[in-house]
């Protein structure tokens, strides 16, 4: 869960000393000049506001950017128009620039041209200190704003060390497509700024450091058409209606009560023979009574708060899709739109120095606005390169409609309001607003809509087994775009030229346990030894870097409830980490009963859980006998099923390993005393298997004193890890020689062995006698598979997000040339270089 209120405290952790102050001179000088231009405000404000530019009235647009750009010019601004490929349908936008003092802050402020409708007639009608103006709040009177802000800067010669970049588009209320051309110059100005300052309609006591993002769906459901007589027999199945229904009702099942997400279906059709305009959202259908449909669609969106909550639901969707209905099928297909504007502590810096401004104006407070009261916007395609504030145009009533208010009494409010805010931030060093996606030292803000990189590769492994010679790798915003031969750089894009080095996929360990730490006293931290829970979260940090500098990009945590916290900082809040599935606390308890189980199960998933951890046996340290039944592993791993979680499962005995199998779990751990047998049932079940080949038995051996004496880590469970150890690769040779085993990689790492991830890779190749390659793909493309991720990482192909490494030597040939990794790059943001 994401809470707004974290971001603020941090404020006092980072020591920005940002407080109320009084008025400089210049500052003075400014507020005076907007006094005196008031009127002439309202004028200019009128004279744009009657032009009409609805997205689409592409010549109307023009005019509109026409009249500020002669306004822009005159203050010394370099002015152009970017136009878009015809193809997009758009008029364009304005571009304008002033450089000013090196290594002062660089600023994007936004704003919009276009309206939503055409006013019907006279549009500007002013009625005392209001005005009836289409356009006028959103986001004609933002441009204004910002507009007289330069102007008075410039009177109180406070605007020529300013850095500015002003993009003003031409289709902020009905973006063309493809966005990577619409938002070309958009994100282009973000790549050569540091903060973005978004003008859109305000309010007096509250901005915007967090927006949602939003994303559509559509789903298509097909049935046996056959008389209504047999409906739900196994000849006729349900139809095509009822498995539509049941697809739309699990979405509201499943999706309700995470904090800041929006699912809404916006339209559905069904029959025997329908039509349907995905562009338009609108269909007919025709059926007969006594006739079983044969086909439906519904159409929907999403409103999300961070990209890491987005792929989350995308996946509980396509698992909800995947279940079907007797004689039926479905399918679903999801379009992105607008990224979110997560909340960051870069973004609530911003905000306290406009709150600072406000309340040396005398107008009060700003507080964080609740992103569940604001949609996306221009400032959303910005967000995931530069910090960012929103909301700091003119006050208003009514968007998108005939009768829009501006309030004209407000206007030099927020001009004063903006022009301090610029005034005060373009004093600072551009290092003190670094943007969210540089937090550290070696991340370097890049994952947007558009923006471009090649990664020249000498040797490509693809992490499914193939392997590339001397090609460029295009990546585009946070996803493989192409892979072709050596060529030409694309306009516009960065190179990184990565030698002789050999690329793969982002690596996988599909077993962690990231917030285990040695503490202070260099002992095994427990929760009565005296460290604070933000120490622990601290460690916790140090780990998970640990872990993405040695090239694992994404894990899967399995123990933990503080492991939700660690996944969701690292996912929205610009920590460096991978990315983290999580199964929040593990189910242990044996006395359970099966609807006692199914609760639980439930209670995770609201939890937050991504999947259902259980433990069918006792510790390796504690003999590994089985403890939960067979009836009770069938109820837990069904009701996980049932609600589209994955189960993984500790065991070790034969007899836990074949019970989980039998119960429809989805993988098994360890399996340390697992037989031929066994192991032919999990191929036969489909059931992924995870043993580990060293590196958690030997991290315990060689950390004993740090270990010894807390909880079963005793003389005789040190033994019992001693005596295994041998088994341990024989168990990896026993199941890589079993057809068809889906044998996937995890390391169950601990305290002692975050970082050290890759060593158990090297253990399977080099005492089991695992291919270099096998072990390679049973570490990206089948362990994605195996998390539900197979469409987004585990290769290098178009289309998937881009989790990429690079070592020095070839894996491939050399399995401890893993040890040396030298490049990583998660989701198109390179972290380590």
């Amino acid at each position: 869960m994401i809470r707004l209120a974290v971001v603020l405290p941090i404020l006092s952790l980072l020591g920005t000393g940002i407080a109320a102050q009084s008025l400089d001179r210049k500052e003075q000088r400014v507020r005076a000049s907007i006094a005196a231009a008031r009127e002439e405000q309202i004028t200019y404000l009128q004279r744009v506001v009657d032009i009409p530019s609805s997205t689409l009235n592409l010549e109307g647009v023009r005019k509109v950017g026409a009249v500020f750009r002669a306004s822009l010019d005159s203050l010394g601004f370099t002015t152009r128009w970017a136009a878009v490929p015809d193809a997009v349908g758009r008029a364009g936008h304005l571009v304008a620039e002033q450089r000013g003092k090196p290594g002062a802050v660089r600023f994007l402020l936004i704003g919009h041209l276009d309206t939503v409708v055409d006013p019907g007639g006279a549009n500007f009608v002013r009625e005392d200190s209001t005005a009836r103006a289409v356009g006028g709040a959103d986001m004609k009177g933002g441009d204004v704003v910002i507009l007289y802000a330069l102007k008075a800067l410039q009177a109180a010669g406070a605007l020529r060390d300013l850095n500015i970049t002003i993009v003003f588009t031409g289709d902020e209320e009905h973006p063309g497509e493809p966005l990577a051309d619409a938002r070309r110059a958009l994100i282009e100005a973000a790549q050569q700024s540091d903060v973005a300052l978004a003008f859109e309609a305000g309010n007096r006591s509250d901005a915007t450091v967090a927006r949602r993002g939003a994303s559509n769906w559509r789903v298509a459901t097909t049935g046996r058409q056959a008389h209504s007589a047999g409906v739900f027999s196994e000849n006729a199945g349900y139809g095509a209606i009822y498995e539509l229904a049941r697809i739309v009702d699990a979405f509201r099942a499943q999706l309700a009560g995470e904090q800041y997400l929006t699912f809404n279906v916006a339209t559905a059709v069904g029959g025997t023979d329908i039509t349907y305009d995905t562009v338009a959202v609108s269909g007919t259908a025709a059926s007969k009574l006594n006739i079983i449909p044969s086909h439906a669609v519904a159409q929907g969106d999403l409103r999300f708060i961070s990209d890491a909550q987005l792929q989350r639901t995308r996946a509980k969707m396509r698992a909800i899709v995947a279940q079907h209905l007797p004689g039926t099928d479905a399918s679903i297909v999801f379009h992105d739109e607008y990224p979110a504007m997560s909340p960051t502590p870069g973004n609530a810096r911003l905000l306290a120095v406009y709150d600072s401004a406000s309340q040396a104006l005398g107008y009060g407070a700003v507080a964080a606005l609740d992103p569940g009261r604001r949609g996306a916007g221009d400032i959303s395609f910005v967000a995931p390169l530069i910090d960012g504030l929103d909301g700091l145009g003119a006050l208003g009533s009514g968007s998108h409609a005939p009768g829009e208010r501006v309030d004209l009494k407000t206007l030099p409010m927020q001009t004063e309001r903006a022009a301090l805010l610029l005034y005060r931030l373009g004093r600072r060093p551009a290092a003190q607003f670094a943007g969210t996606a540089s937090k550290g030292a070696v991340v370097y803000a890049q994952d947007t809509a558009s923006a471009r990189t090649v990664l020249r590769a000498a040797t490509l492994l693809d992490g499914r087994g193939g392997v590339q010679h001397n090609v460029d790798i295009l990546v585009v915003g946070s996803r493989i775009a192409r892979i072709a031969p050596r060529g030409a750089k694309p306009a516009g894009a960065r190179v990184v030229d990565l030698g002789d080095r050999t690329v793969l996929p982002g690596l996988i360990d599909a077993h962690t346990h990231p917030v285990w730490y040695f503490n202070r006293q260099n002992r095994l931290h427990t929760g009565n030894d005296g460290d604070t829970p933000a120490q622990s979260m601290l460690a916790a940090a140090a780990n998970a870097y640990a872990t993405l500098m040695a090239g694992f990009t994404t894990i899967q945590s399995v123990g933990s409830r503080s492991d939700g916290d660690l996944r969701d900082w690292i996912a929205t809040q610009g920590l460096p980490g991978p990315r983290i599935l999580t199964s929040l606390e593990p189910i242990t308890d044996r006395t359970l009963s099966a609807d006692s189980l199914r609760v639980l199960v439930r209670q995770r998933k609201a939890e937050g859980a991504d999947l259902i951890k259980l433990f069918a046996s006792a510790s390796i340290r504690e003999g590994g006998q089985q403890t939960l039944s067979d009836s009770q592993l069938v109820a837990a791993c069904g009701e996980a099923k049932a609600l589209g979680l994955r189960t993984l499962v500790h065991a070790h005995s034969a007899a836990s390993v074949r019970a989980a199998a039998l119960a429809g779990c989805t993988q098994v751990e360890h399996g340390i005393f697992v037989t031929q047998d066994v192991l032919s049932l999990l191929a036969a079940r489909g059931t992924y298997f995870d043993p580990q080949c060293a590196l958690v038995f030997r991290n315990y051996l060689d950390n004993r004193a740090r270990y010894q004496g807390i909880g079963n880590y005793t003389d005789s469970g040190f033994a019992v890890m001693e005596r295994v150890l041998p088994l341990a690769a024989q168990d990896i040779r026993m199941a890589l020689a079993t057809p068809a085993l889906k044998v996937v990689y995890g390391t169950d790492a601990v305290a002692g062995a975050h970082g050290h991830n890759a060593e158990d890779l090297i253990c399977r190749v080099e005492r089991a006698g695992e291919a270099p390659m096998h072990a390679i793909v049973a570490a990206t493309s089948l362990n994605a598979e195996a998390l539900g991720l197979g469409d987004r990482i585990g290769a290098i192909a178009p289309g998937l997000d881009a989790d990429i490494i690079a070592v020095d030597g070839d894996p491939s040939r050399d399995i401890r040339a893993l040890r040396r990794v030298s490049f990583v790059m998660k989701s198109g943001r390179i972290v380590l270089c």
